[in-house]
């Protein structure tokens, strides 16, 4: 009987929770992509640890037709680390370094590097401030929330699935509508990733 009880108001909580997502307004979701639509290229100085290793480079990031961005890492003496291609739904890899060609590693890079490009639900919720100023965003898909936070110089995204937070996204400044500086800060796994833009 309790058992019973206990699993019918997990699926009423389930049920209620998915229920209550609203479709959020376009102008809400457009916040929580980091880099704009009409943004033409950027280039980042980055640092990427992975375990115990240490890479340091280039990241380019630049806008593809049929709504794709291409995302290639290479070191300051010209050697590739990865080239990889990012759409909505679509994620292609052109090259990566023998060493870092790993299934969750690489499904690590496409969930992050989607997250810089586009909005990650239509549905969630809006919270406000009591001056009317935005508090936060929270964008629900399937059991994956993710919450983005704003203030005057800065912007959070973090990504937790249960109530286990696995990726904390940061970035602040901007230089030709494309952000300064972000970190991608994982939790499950072992990978950090800071970027500075230089152009």
């Amino acid at each position: 009987m309790r058992r019973l009880l206990t699993k019918s108001l997990w699926f009423s909580s389930l049920l209620l929770l998915v229920l209550s997502c609203k479709t959020i307004e376009p102008k809400y979701r457009e916040l929580a992509r980091t880099f704009p639509q009409e943004y033409q290229r950027a280039v980042y100085k980055t640092g990427i640890t992975f375990g115990k290793h240490y890479f340091t480079g280039l990241l380019v990031v630049k806008s593809m037709p049929a709504a794709t961005h291409r995302v290639v890492f290479i070191t300051e003496m010209g050697m590739k680390i990865f080239d990889v291609e990012v759409g909505k739904e679509s994620f292609q890899t052109h090259y990566v370094l023998s060493y870092l060609d790993r299934k969750v590693l690489l499904n690590t890079l496409e969930k992050d590097f989607r997250l810089l490009f586009f909005s990650p639900s239509e549905k969630g919720r809006v919270k406000m401030g009591k001056q009317g100023e935005l508090k936060k965003v929270v964008f629900r898909k399937g059991l994956t929330r993710y919450i983005y936070r704003v203030d005057s110089t800065a912007s959070e995204l973090k990504r937790k699935k249960f109530f286990m937070k696995n990726l904390r996204l940061g970035w602040e400044g901007e230089y030709q509508n494309t952000p300064q500086k972000m970190v991608f800060r994982h939790y499950g796994i072992k990978l950090l990733i800071e970027l500075q833009q230089v152009l």
